[in-house]
């Protein structure tokens, strides 16, 4: 699968926020004993009702911050999904073993930039530079 820089970069851009967004609910998740445990000393020690309402009220948030960051990495999940996923007729031609003894005089100029993306002087040059002749 061929994709151009603003593909390449918008699906980066896209894991980011997943890696983001599954960071933050399981953030959320690990938060909850320790609002349990404030929830149960406010009501056992302080008892008043407006702290009562306070941690009641952080409970919330934290539930809706976890609610809305599974619903945002699902969200990008699906994107990622539909966006950048390898369809079959391509998936094929990767499972195809790479030809063996491969000579840069069977191949035309077209050939060598479809395999390679390089023309067939570069990769004789490229094989100069390294000292790859035959002896």
């Amino acid at each position: 699968m061929h994709l151009s820089q603003a593909q390449i970069d918008f699906m980066d851009e896209l894991h980011r926020r997943a890696l983001y967004e599954g960071s933050v609910a399981y953030v959320s998740i690990l938060a909850v004993p320790q609002l349990i445990l404030l929830y149960a000393y406010v009501r056992d020690t302080i008892g008043d009702d407006l702290s009562h309402g306070l941690v009641m009220a952080l409970l919330g948030i934290n539930l809706a911050t976890f609610m809305s960051a599974v619903n945002n990495f699902q969200v990008c999940q699906r994107f990622d999904y539909i966006l950048h996923d390898i369809p079959p007729e391509e998936e094929a031609e990767v499972a195809v073993p790479p030809r063996q003894n491969i000579r840069f005089q069977s191949w035309n100029d077209q050939d060598c930039y479809d395999k390679t993306n390089f023309t067939k002087g570069h990769l004789q040059r490229i094989y100069n530079c390294f000292a790859l002749r035959r002896r």
